[in-house]
């Protein structure tokens, strides 16, 4: 009989959700995913085939899952300060100055629709590479080609 260990229960597991996530989102089972957690020839096809067996069904339960874990937010309002800190009477004129990011958020789910306001404080360096980030994000959006806006049936 086969003995498995807990390490390696978590670790199939692990690998699992994470294959499965990835399908329901997908829509299809990604063989690169599944090798790049060292899953022989074997398990893949066995993996594949169940899929086409009952994915389609698996897939809209794991997006109602993801629906109920992951409310939907929406950004309704931004808006930002700058939030000067003034040091001690030791360091004369040290300034630390912060970003104070403030985001109003409603959850589309929700009845009473009331919004919900985030701040996210950043100093200049986290504020920095934050900006850097985004700029990488926008730069993958703009590479996809917009669709036409005057589409003649």
């Amino acid at each position: 009989m086969m003995e498995l260990e807990n390490d390696h229960i978590d670790d199939i597991l692990y690998v699992a959700n994470d294959v499965f996530e990835d399908a329901a989102t997908f829509r299809h089972i990604d063989q690169n995913l599944l090798l790049s957690h060292d899953v022989n020839d074997n398990v893949v096809h066995a993996v594949e085939k169940a899929w086409k067996k009952a994915g389609s069904v698996e897939a809209e339960h794991a997006v109602a899952a993801q629906k109920v874990r992951m409310p939907s937010l929406v950004l309704q309002k931004t808006d930002w300060r700058l939030h000067l800190q003034m040091g001690s009477s030791k360091r004369a004129g040290y300034l630390q100055p912060m970003a104070i990011f403030q985001l109003d958020v409603m959850d589309e789910r929700s009845k009473t629709k009331q919004t919900e306001r985030l701040d996210v404080e950043l100093s200049h360096e986290e504020l920095r590479l934050f900006f850097l980030q985004l700029n990488g994000i926008q730069a993958e959006l703009d590479a996809f080609p917009t669709p036409p806006t005057d589409l003649a049936l």
